[in-house]
């Protein structure tokens, strides 16, 4: 068995896996008391891990240009690393608690995309101005798009009253990503202080500048952050970015099997899997 036909089957493998765990995982979600719009957001996270992942197989498996899966894949390492820090088992921050601060940010990053379509009422208002006064029944008969107004009265709710003072001392301090509500590590702001929390700094120093090189079209300029040369060679290299997403989607379905397990749920099986990406980083590295 050649690298292409060995990466296939374990990404064949891993795909079926982190279904089942997904599926496992979802039958918990939905059992237990959180609202509709924290169940839509855990399913949108997870099912965005399997799209990317299978836009990597595709580029792949077609051969389309290095800059396009080095944009797919940073994506997905940032999907990734929020995955793992999600159902990281944390005895200082539940999980119940970072599902609210994920779902919240969600929230208002599609109440933000939507409000863009109509930013301002003929009267001049803004559109939280509007929503505010629709919030509090003062709407001076201004018509908002459905979607729109129901994502605010969830971001206003008072499941969030919490989330929301958390969110502006955040604000305050000029940090505002789900992953720092309550975290604790503010002094490593952005991406990289929540890969240090999920122990996975190295992956970020090693990968994440040079995709987002490509993500930013800084390689315009010549001033962006290079790794080593070694490291250059393995990133423009089809093979090793399939092997590492490989070995990502494993240690996802890993960290959700744990979960599941501490929750009282099915595990599945990770044995075959393991064996295969051995031998793939043997044949590759």
């Amino acid at each position: 068995m050649n690298n292409e036909q060995m990466l296939n089957s374990i990404y064949k493998k891993n795909t079926d896996l982190l279904k089942s765990v997904i599926d496992e995982n979802i039958k918990y979600i939905y059992t237990e008391d959180y609202t509709d719009e924290q169940k839509k957001s855990a399913f949108i996270l997870d099912r965005s891990l399997c799209d990317l992942y299978e836009s990597i197989n595709y580029h792949f498996n077609n051969g389309l240009n290095q800059t396009s899966m080095n944009v797919v894949f940073r994506s997905f390492f940032e999907t990734y690393i929020n995955i793992l820090y999600l159902y990281k088992l944390d005895s200082k921050l539940s999980f119940s608690k970072k599902l609210r601060s994920y779902s919240y940010c969600e929230a208002l990053s599609r109440k933000k995309i939507l409000s863009i379509g109509d930013p301002n009422s003929p009267s001049g208002q803004t559109m939280d101005e509007i929503l505010s006064r629709k919030h509090n029944n003062n709407d001076l008969g201004i018509d908002v798009n459905p979607d729109l107004e129901k994502l605010n009265e969830f971001i206003n709710s008072e499941t969030f009253n919490e989330i929301r003072e958390e969110g502006q001392r955040l604000r305050n301090k000029r940090i505002y990503s789900w992953y720092n509500f309550f975290s604790g590590f503010e002094d490593d702001r952005g991406l990289r202080g929540v890969c240090k929390y999920v122990d996975k700094e190295d992956l970020y120093l090693l990968l994440y500048s040079y995709l987002s090189s490509d993500a930013h079209g800084m390689k315009l300029f010549s001033g962006y952050e290079k790794p080593e040369d070694i490291m250059l060679d393995i990133l423009v290299d089809h093979n090793f970015i399939y092997f590492f997403a490989n070995q990502m989607v494993a240690e996802v379905i890993e960290s959700m099997n744990k979960f599941n397990d501490n929750v009282g749920y099915k595990t599945i099986s990770i044995d075959e899997i393991t064996e295969d990406l051995m031998k793939a980083r043997e044949m590759i590295l």
